[in-house]
């Protein structure tokens, strides 16, 4: 129904979202499992890239150099294939944002800031309530935090942040910075 919503707990907020998207991407991450190749780029595609293509692109590329750099730092393969998952989906939960947002050609304004800001914690609602997620969960809801504790959504600093949230956040920036997007 136009204009109704949902609201969900999450760490530190209660989060509203349309109860179509809440639902689509649900099920999508329901039919994933952490193996899968074929079925996570679907549940990629079927929920937060629909609305978005630009977030297409930019969630492809970020699970790209997610992989890039944990095999280049050594990790075991099997942490360098859920950091190439969590790269892909670290924006999953975006689906919970307005499409308005996610699609505007110029600047964010405060309010639209403080929503997009909010993604984390929905994409953390939405992978720890799967088993096969609930470790990726926590890299996506950390996935925006600093160094120098300015991030969010919690202000974690320094090795606080879980070393798979970090190489996101690299991933993240690098692709922010090399591709033309508005926030």
């Amino acid at each position: 129904v136009e204009g109704t919503f949902c609201a969900f707990n999450t760490p530190n907020h209660v989060i509203r979202c349309h109860p179509a998207a809440f639902a689509a991407g649900c099920m999508q991450v329901a039919k994933c499992n952490l193996h899968e190749k074929v079925e996570n780029r679907l549940f990629a595609r079927e929920s937060l890239f629909e609305k978005s293509n630009r977030e297409s692109l930019h969630s492809n590329a970020v699970s790209i150099l997610c992989e890039a750099i944990a095999s280049e730092m050594k990790l075991a393969k099997v942490n360098v294939e859920k950091l190439r998952i969590a790269g892909l989906i670290h924006d999953i939960g975006k689906i919970g944002i307005d499409e308005k947002i996610l699609n505007k050609p110029g600047r964010l304004s405060k309010d639209e800031w403080e929503q997009l800001k909010k993604h984390p914690e929905i994409g953390w609602r939405i992978l720890s309530s799967v088993s096969e997620y609930s470790e990726l969960a926590q890299f996506v809801y950390h996935h925006h935090e600093k160094w120098d504790g300015s991030g969010y959504p919690n202000g974690l600093k320094g090795e606080k942040i879980p070393l798979e949230a970090r190489i996101i956040s690299v991933a993240d920036a690098y692709d922010a910075m090399t591709r033309e997007r508005s926030y």
